[in-house]
């Protein structure tokens, strides 16, 4: 059986088929929260919405026995070096809260992949406050 592909041709892993099969079912952004929350997580950003549509109808369908290990299977492969490497060349240079902060979130990926998971952690702490700063307002959040 042939698996689909994405648009760089590349076959879809066997879990993350099951979730393309699964896209009925999430109606909103709302209702995706809810279902990453109730495993323990957030909405991961720069993720298309049909992806976490099908993902939270995933958790749902399976709410009982869906757990944060089974999540991490899902959601790696949205965050591999290659995927990570486009996010920091193509999209964070025109995100205007992030773009300021491209460096440090590079060399803090490149910590991570090898293999100084603290160093990279320690890397994004003002990354994270500051894009948070300077995001929150915009979204009518008091920091």
């Amino acid at each position: 059986m042939d698996l689909p592909t994405t648009r760089i041709k590349t076959p879809l892993a066997p879990h993350i088929l099951h979730i393309v099969r699964n896209l009925q079912g999430t109606d909103n952004l709302d209702q995706c929260k809810q279902e990453f929350n109730r495993v323990g997580w957030f909405v991961p950003p720069y993720v298309s919405v049909g992806f976490l549509k099908a993902l939270a109808g995933t958790i749902r369908g399976n709410a009982k026995v869906f757990d944060q290990q089974q999540l991490q299977r899902f959601i790696a492969p949205l965050f591999s070096s290659q995927h990570l490497a486009a996010m920091v060349t193509e999209r964070y240079p025109i995100t205007p809260y992030v773009r300021e902060y491209r460096e440090i979130i590079s060399e803090a990926i490149e910590a991570h992949f090898m293999g100084l998971d603290h160093v990279a952690v320690a890397g994004l702490m003002p990354v994270i406050e500051g894009a948070g700063k300077t995001n929150s307002p915009k979204q009518g959040c008091l920091v």
